[in-house]
């Protein structure tokens, strides 16, 4: 799925490194190895992290890492996460410290890519006022 029309996600109060890109996209987590995992829709994506909103709510601890699995622009990518901020029940924002080399950079490239189409459909917004 491909970007969404929302703002780039950068408040004056936070400690983001990298941009967080609206996106969507179909996701899963699991809390412990061996469970199923459970749905969940993808709501932004950075290079060292992501907004989930969950399917149901969940009891998310910020001290276990997580299986994620979630798909955008149609290249699936899994990774062990931790949760960084709970937003509500089913809302949640993920790092992703423990990256391989090659996740690191198909995350990389997915976001260039989908930093790209968010600037250029804002900019032929911009062109159409």
């Amino acid at each position: 799925m491909l970007a969404e029309e929302l703002p780039l996600t950068s408040c004056a109060g936070e400690h983001r490194r990298f941009p967080r890109i609206p996106c969507t996209g179909t996701a899963g987590v699991q809390m412990t190895a061996g469970e199923t995992f459970f749905p969940a829709t993808m709501m932004g994506l950075s290079a060292s992290g992501c907004l989930m909103a969950l399917q149901k709510p969940q009891r998310l601890s910020q001290v276990a890492f997580i299986e994620l699995r979630f798909q955008v622009n149609h290249l699936p990518i899994r990774v062990r996460g931790q949760v960084r901020g709970i937003r509500s029940a089913i809302s949640a924002g993920f790092s992703f410290p423990l990256l391989s080399e090659t996740v690191r950079m198909q995350l990389e490239d997915l976001v260039a890519q989908l930093l790209k189409n968010f600037v250029k459909r804002h900019s032929n917004r911009a062109d159409l006022r």
